[in-house]
């Protein structure tokens, strides 16, 4: 047999007796609790538990947020032998139904903040045959079906009050006796519950809390981790009270906002977080976030407001909602773009947390038969609108179009997401689960490379201020631009890219990009001959976003202007002459510098390239390219086709993004409607590629 040891006895009972009992242990908006005060606490609670008629090595689930008594709640529950259950709060009815079902638990813990989401997991007796009764926090409006009965928590601890010491004491655990169970977040299949023994937490908090982070009783730790993970139990419960420290902990989301609240107010000397929660504390809304803000309010009609996304083309059946919603509440908490909002209306530009709805963000659509049906779909849910007051996206089952088939559609405003962003956002609900590899739209190739030197941010200084200079090729007031916009989709294979590319020594972005001019320069020859000019300048977005930036709010590219082969001439000459004004994008130093300038140049002056480049004779056509190269699938079903949505904000003639996955590529085209015949364009496009690979073998042996 092993040793006796209680885990709650050894980190409160035991700072009591060394002495430290009149310091704080637990520091909440709320209240403060010294280890005096939290010895009292937590044995009543356990003579309440015992009461009540909860047994040692029974699991009793935790649905509440991060307060003094959710944590007095769990200890009490150790120091009398039972097997506390926390589970995430982000967890949606049916799955908290699951937990509770398949912990076979008998009693549950719940707060007033998650109370919606214990009711609805509650609805149905069924699906938690072995629950007895509900203890709630803060009186939380939880009415369980009868017979299960419903306890307050003041209630639980006054029946404490009135036992003797013998109910109060410690249970007769073990090192080995169970502790408590942590669900895992179920991203390789439905969440497992992992068991943890008394004796583990007083390894950890002693092999690291001790003699690795050396905490004292003087620290005082906050964690961005919320305690139903485990690396949270640990940081806001296990670690610091095993040290005689202070736990900081905070009910509200983990926010940039709700961080830098506590860390203010609060001032722990060890601050426990992640790569994401860092780097949203350091940034605002850029130039470029504000810019796109302002397109969607003063767009002059629906289809000008700068709104981007994806369609995912699957094989398979339509997914159930209650499920999908399910898999992305698990992964929001990697997604801080979909709990954001930017807000400018009201003070200092910011990004805002605000807890997403799963209910009002994901729904369903039906779409008539054909691959026109779902162009149709798609392009009616770009006409309606997004969420109101609430993180602005949303992901859309469409079925209908074809048998065995469905789509899931995914908006959202450019404001808060580029299309690097979109790629990650979408590998993470449906790529690999931590595979361990970035994202792919998060490996710039400027990461590798050391600094500038000065001649190349001199270099990229001029070549950016040059593209911010006025052509007036599209300002025309003879031939004004509209707010309404053709969207249009067009396929090809990725080999005839890449193996075009490979001939010609250029890159896919290259055979694009010269595909696109070529496009325009035959069509404004017939419609607009202004704009059948040698140099036609392009916008190209340079993505600058870095690994520890995955998925966090707002854009991180540099919309650089190049000056590309325009005029009459044939296909594979257009994509020779297009290799050397592309040459800066190939250069890792050219990212770098732009990099520099982007993240160190003073606002005001990066605020006056923006708007300089933003002026209307300076606005032109938009090319982007993006790769996925995670596969992507749900529940089994592969996605086949990967169709971008770009968007075209007022100003802007037209915009194509492409996006490479698997063996199709396909190129969104958003395009303004006053420009007659331009619906042609996506058609030019692709033959000027098939132009090009025809004649790979007088590209490969000279002109």
């Amino acid at each position: 047999m092993s040793a006796p040891f209680n885990a709650a006895a050894h980190l409160v009972d035991r700072q009591v007796t060394r002495g430290l009992g009149d310091r704080p242990a637990l520091i909440g908006p709320r209240a403060t609790l010294t280890y005096d005060t939290l010895a009292d606490r937590v044995a009543r609670a356990g003579a309440g538990w015992r009461a009540l008629g909860v047994r040692p090595e029974e699991r009793v689930l935790i649905h509440a947020a991060d307060t003094p008594e959710t944590v007095v709640a769990l200890l009490s529950l150790l120091r009398i032998g039972a097997v506390p259950v926390p589970v995430s709060t982000m967890s949606p009815p049916r799955e908290l139904a699951v937990l509770v079902a398949d912990s076979r638990c008998r009693y549950a813990l719940v707060d007033a903040e998650f109370a919606r989401h214990a009711q609805g997991a509650l609805e149905d007796p069924s699906y938690v045959p072995d629950l007895l009764g509900v203890v709630v926090l803060d009186d939380a409006p939880v009415r369980p079906p009868s017979p299960v009965i419903r306890i307050r928590w003041e209630h639980l601890m006054a029946v404490g009050d009135s036992c003797g010491d013998g109910d109060r004491a410690p249970d007769r655990t073990t090192e080995d006796s169970p502790a408590l169970w942590l669900y895992t977040s179920g991203t390789t299949g439905t969440p497992k519950a992992a068991m943890h023994r008394h004796g583990s937490i007083r390894v950890v908090a002693d092999r690291y809390g001790r003699q690795i982070l050396g905490l004292r009783p003087g620290d005082r730790c906050y964690s961005v981790a919320r305690l139903f993970f485990a690396y949270g139990i640990g940081n806001s419960c296990f670690l610091p009270l095993a040290a005689g420290a202070a736990a900081i902990l905070d009910p509200a989301p983990p926010t940039p906002a709700s961080i830098a609240r506590r860390l203010s107010e609060d001032e722990p000397t060890v601050f426990f977080g992640v790569p994401t929660s860092y780097a949203a504390l350091l940034r605002a809304p850029n130039p470029v976030d504000l810019l796109f803000h302002a397109a969607g309010q003063h767009a002059t009609h629906p289809e000008a407001d700068p709104r981007v996304g994806a369609v995912l083309h699957f094989t398979g059946n339509p997914p159930d909602l209650a499920q999908l919603r399910g898999r992305v509440s698990r992964r929001l908490d990697r997604l801080p773009c979909l709990s954001h909002v930017l807000r400018a209306d009201d003070g200092p530009p910011r990004w805002a947390p605000v807890r997403p709805d799963l209910e009002q963000h994901i729904g369903a659509h039906r779409s008539r038969a054909g691959t026109d049906g779902v162009d149709d779909a798609v392009r009616e849910l770009l006409r309606q609108p997004l969420p109101v007051g609430a993180p602005a996206w949303r992901l859309v089952v469409l079925a209908g179009h074809a048998a065995h088939e469905y789509c899931l559609v995914y908006l959202t405003p450019h404001s808060v997401q580029d299309a690097g962003n979109i790629v990650s956002v979408l590998e993470t609900l449906f790529g690999p689960d931590q595979d361990g590899t970035p994202t792919s739209s998060t490996v710039p190739r400027f990461e590798g490379a050391g600094l500038p030197g000065p001649r190349q941010v001199i270099s990229t200084v001029a070549h950016t201020w040059r593209g911010t200079r006025p052509h007036g090729l599209w300002s025309s007031p003879a031939q004004p631009l509209s707010g309404r916009r053709h969207t249009l989709w067009q396929d090809m294979p990725n080999r005839l890219l890449r193996e075009t590319a490979r001939a010609y020594g250029a890159t896919r972005n290259d055979v694009h990009l010269a595909a696109l001019t070529h496009a325009i320069s035959q069509w404004a020859a017939e419609h607009r001959p202004e704009a059948c000019r040698d140099p036609l300048p392009m916008m190209v977005p340079v993505n600058l976003r870095t690994h520890d930036e995955t998925a966090l709010p707002g854009n991180r590219f540099f919309l650089a202007r190049l000056d590309l082969p325009g005029g009459s001439m044939p296909a594979p000459v257009r994509l020779r002459r297009t290799l050397a004004p592309t040459a800066p994008l190939k250069d890792p130093a050219y990212r770098q510098s732009l990099y520099r300038l982007t993240r160190h140049t003073p606002r005001t002056l990066l605020d006056q390239v923006i708007a300089r480049s933003a002026q209307p004779d300076s606005l032109t056509a938009v090319g982007s390219i993006f790769t996925a190269r995670k596969p992507l699938r749900y529940h089994g079903d592969p996605v086949h086709r990967f169709a971008p949505i770009i968007c075209c904000p007022n100003g802007f003639p037209l915009a194509v993004g492409l996006f490479l996955y698997g063996e199709t590529s396909t190129a969104s085209f958003r395009i303004d409607s006053a420009l007659t015949g331009a619906e042609a364009i996506p058609r030019l496009w692709r033959q000027a590629v098939d132009d090009m690979a025809a004649s790979v073998g007088a590209a490969v042996g000279g002109e």
